[in-house]
């Protein structure tokens, strides 16, 4: 019985190995010179502000995270099929039943699936699993990013915290080892008087940053970071499937 969802299995296992192989990129790139900080002036006031930039990550990187979405997502096609093809039914339209709202869920499973499997599993997609928003929103959104990714490449982001070991000089004094907060924008308060060609200001190390790789601002995963929030996404379809596969053994 168990080998009836080993397809489903097998696409959840393949998105680990996406998802291991995106962090290894992750890390090379982090480990990488992949920042730059320039120096910009106020031409009014004179003041200095320090700006971060961040080169572009590879371009496979969008390939892998769409790929590792994907393979979560079709999974649970797989169990539908699984358990429409047991019944003997045709699987050319079976698809796992997201909606919006559970009312459509429903409906969507009265209008297929409610033919082929046990009521055990039906209740257990719409009061389990609750593949709708409000019900179960992180896999909905995942559903939400698998669709996005037929259109578009979702690029991740970088977020820096801090900037460490920073060394300049300024006024003709060499400031080293310092610590800078970065703020919205990428950008970098730097307190000190006017300047004038006796204060002019030279990056001499420009340190290295603290950050994180995170969701862009197209999904409810915005601003979560992407590797802990995909492990977090392939234990939750685990979880999904197994759900609906105790409760089809159940039945039978």
């Amino acid at each position: 019985m168990d080998d009836l969802f080993h397809g489903a299995r097998r696409k959840i296992k393949r998105a680990d190995q996406h998802i291991v192989h995106l962090s290894e990129v992750f890390d090379s790139f982090l480990k990488s010179d992949f920042h730059e900080i320039s120096i910009k002036k106020n031409s009014e006031t004179g003041q200095h502000w320090l700006e971060v930039a961040v080169h572009p990550m590879p371009e496979d990187v969008p390939l892998i995270l769409g790929d590792a979405l994907h393979n979560l997502r079709t999974s649970l096609d797989f169990v539908s099929t699984a358990i429409t093809r047991a019944a003997g039914k045709s699987v050319d339209y079976c698809k796992f039943p997201f909606r919006k709202t559970r009312e459509e869920v429903i409906a969507a499973i009265n209008g297929g699936l409610k033919e082929t499997a046990p009521s055990s599993v039906i209740s257990a997609i719409v009061d389990e699993v609750k593949p709708y928003k409000g019900g179960n929103d992180a896999l909905y959104t995942l559903h939400d990013l698998d669709i996005k990714d037929k259109h578009l490449l979702i690029v991740p982001t970088i977020s820096i915290a801090t900037i460490k070991g920073v060394s300049f000089t300024f006024g003709g004094l060499l400031i080293q080892n310092s610590t800078f907060i970065v703020e919205g924008g990428q950008k970098i308060r730097f307190e000190g008087p006017p300047s004038g060609p006796e204060w002019d200001l030279q990056i001499q190390n420009k340190g290295k940053p603290s950050c994180e790789v995170i969701f862009p601002e197209i999904n409810a995963f915005y601003m979560e970071p992407v590797i802990p929030t995909l492990h977090k996404l392939s234990q939750l379809v685990s979880v999904c499937v197994d759900t609906i596969a105790e409760a089809y053994q159940a039945s039978v």
